[in-house]
């Protein structure tokens, strides 16, 4: 009812509940929340083990390819923070409140395991709780590496420009 009346029209809710689980996000984030239980411990370095993430990927994203190969070679992934969708799902429960983290324990948290039952709503959380991904998104150095490649393009284009000019 509550997501019927924050988009303000008259859509039936068995409708919206049908929409917002079918929405991929959403499954991720409530298979992750499944699957972890009672608690993950997760190693030394916070992230996921990789048999872990192995396990996770061909449950929440099939199509995610462990060690690619491009052309001839192929490169090996060597740690679960090579693989960002993993990391924004990840991320994603923690900021909808579904996973915490307790005593280096990845836990689900109680009283919002409710949510996983309500899709509706989980997508209003989710939806509200976007703006907490930034990190996820966009990790340090992001932003320095795409303004370096786009400053990288732009002299280039002025060095053709100048020499067209001349």
């Amino acid at each position: 009812m509550a997501a019927a009346q924050l988009i303000g029209t008259r859509i039936p809710e068995e409708d919206l509940a049908a929409a917002a689980a079918s929405a991929p996000a959403l499954r991720q984030v409530v298979a992750l929340t499944r699957w972890i239980g009672p608690g993950r411990k997760p190693p030394q370095t916070g992230q996921l083990t990789m048999a872990d993430a192995r396990h996770l990927v061909g449950l929440l994203e099939p199509a995610t390819r462990f060690d690619p190969v491009i052309g001839t070679r192929m490169f090996r992934t060597r740690s679960s923070a090579e693989l960002p969708r993993l990391a924004i799902v990840v991320a994603w429960a923690k900021a909808v409140g579904l996973l915490r983290v307790v005593h280096d324990r990845l836990v689900p948290v109680k009283k919002n395991q409710r949510l996983l039952d309500q899709p509706a709503d989980l997508w209003i959380v989710m939806f509200t709780a976007f703006d907490q991904l930034g990190r996820a998104l966009c990790p340090p150095g992001w932003f320095a590496l795409v303004a370096r490649r786009g400053l990288q393009r732009r002299d280039r284009r002025t060095v053709r420009q100048h020499r067209w000019r001349r």
